[in-house]
């Protein structure tokens, strides 16, 4: 995955999607998320998507005004990955991508949005359910994502 802003064309095996919040007047129109086609992102800033598994991105220091608390990156149900943001700091057991808008002054400088394999729940014949790791391999997507120590509080 990669946060900034648009400029030259993904490679085919990429999409890149607008992340911004038009309330916000504070730089963000021309920022945008790059990240696997099979991930298949969605971008909303009037709340969830239906049909689809929906992360909040946040920032507490915005202000109202600014609209942050509706704002939602979307995946597909069948999508192979966990999602989980922090606005402070990297979380632990994930590769994490730094989000910063460096023209908007609202602490977004400590912003991740994490990704790591998701967990794949199988029941087996009516006795127990078993919880497996899905065979998804962790790799960084572009030398930009790098694995980063946590801090702080997070949301999933």
């Amino acid at each position: 995955m990669s946060f900034g802003c648009s400029g030259s064309p993904p490679p085919k095996e990429r999409d890149c999607i607008s992340v911004d919040e038009p309330a916000d007047p504070d730089g963000w129109a021309d920022n945008i998320l790059c990240a696997p086609k099979s991930m298949g992102l969605r971008w909303s800033y009037a709340g969830k998507i239906a049909g689809m598994r929906c992360l909040q991105i946040t920032e507490p220091a915005e202000p109202a005004a600014h609209a942050w608390t509706d704002n939602y990156l979307c995946q597909t149900p069948s999508s192979p990955w966990e999602l989980a943001w922090s606005y402070a700091g990297p979380l632990d057991s994930f590769l994490c991508e730094r989000w910063n808008e460096t023209a908007d002054a609202h602490t977004w400088g400590d912003n991740f949005l994490c990704v790591r394999p998701a967990k794949v729940v199988v029941a087996a014949a009516n006795t127990r359910t078993f919880e497996l790791q899905s065979s998804l391999r962790l790799v960084p997507f572009e030398l930009e994502l790098e694995a980063q120590r946590p801090a702080g509080r997070f949301a999933r």
